[in-house]
């Protein structure tokens, strides 16, 4: 079964090719106009988003991926932030590889980071932290064009967990799903916002709404999901396994904030 997880990144990052092999692929989100990056590949084609990499982040990778690049398996990183291999790595960090990827996939749909636990609802932490106007206008496009998902919708609004980091591993039609789904609603609620006055991180809005459609994707659809820690690769093992040791302690399972 070919399985190939792309790796996010706007610049060369040659220290991440110690934790991966040759399931990863780098990919350059928002390439155009700009010169492609030695051993990547490029988000940039015939009728592709990469131009609007402000406004949709990695996105525009994932469009292109989709359009572009199918294998029976597919996944989505980040080169600051990767699948870890171990639970418990005190002074060294193990990627996920391949071989155990795919292990993991025959009983399950989907690898997921571990989820990330809120102190206040969905609703209250988008609409302290963003727009919640442009969050209830998905609500609008939702019934429009998938009223099925939109008990899903008002689960996610009241829930104080997510899957966040738009990070995954899954199979292809999984996959092929949930993009039409995103994408279908993230293309309408473009036509009916103006982020003209919005600063430079607020325009990055639609990166922001899909990874809440993701986790209402994944509350309507309920697939089988193993969940992964997370290496972040800039900061020291040691502190990080003890910082999650602790939260476990105290009764959380993922990142709490």
């Amino acid at each position: 079964m070919s399985l190939k997880i792309y790796i996010a990144a706007h610049k060369p990052y040659p220290k991440l090719t110690k934790y991966i092999d040759d399931a990863y692929q780098f990919i350059q989100p928002g390439q155009k106009g700009k010169k492609l990056i030695e051993g990547y590949i490029s988000d940039d084609f015939i009728g592709s988003i990469s131009d609007k990499n402000p406004y949709y982040s990695e996105l525009t990778a994932l469009y292109a991926i989709w359009k572009n690049l199918k294998s029976d398996y597919v996944g989505l990183v980040h080169y600051r932030r990767i699948f870890s291999n171990k639970k418990i790595t005190l002074f060294k960090y193990q990627g996920l590889k391949k071989e155990k990827a795919l292990k993991i996939l025959k009983n399950y749909d989907m690898i997921l980071p571990l989820k990330t636990y809120l102190r206040k609802t969905n609703y209250k932490n988008y609409e302290e932290n963003h727009y919640i106007d442009d969050l209830l206008k998905v609500e609008a496009i939702i019934k429009n064009l998938y009223p099925d998902y939109l008990d899903a919708y008002y689960t996610f609004l009241n829930q104080k967990e997510a899957y966040y980091y738009n990070m995954f591993v899954m199979k292809w039609d999984l996959y092929d799903q949930y993009m039409k789904f995103m994408f279908d609603i993230l293309f309408e609620l473009e036509k009916a916002v103006n982020i003209e006055n919005y600063d430079d991180y607020q325009k990055r809005i639609f990166g922001f709404i899909s990874e809440r459609l993701f986790n209402i994707w994944l509350i309507k659809n309920q697939p089988r999901v193993k969940e992964m820690d997370v290496i972040l690769i800039e900061k020291n093992p040691f502190v990080v396994t003890m910082k999650r040791f602790l939260s476990r302690i105290f009764g959380a399972s993922g990142k709490v904030k």
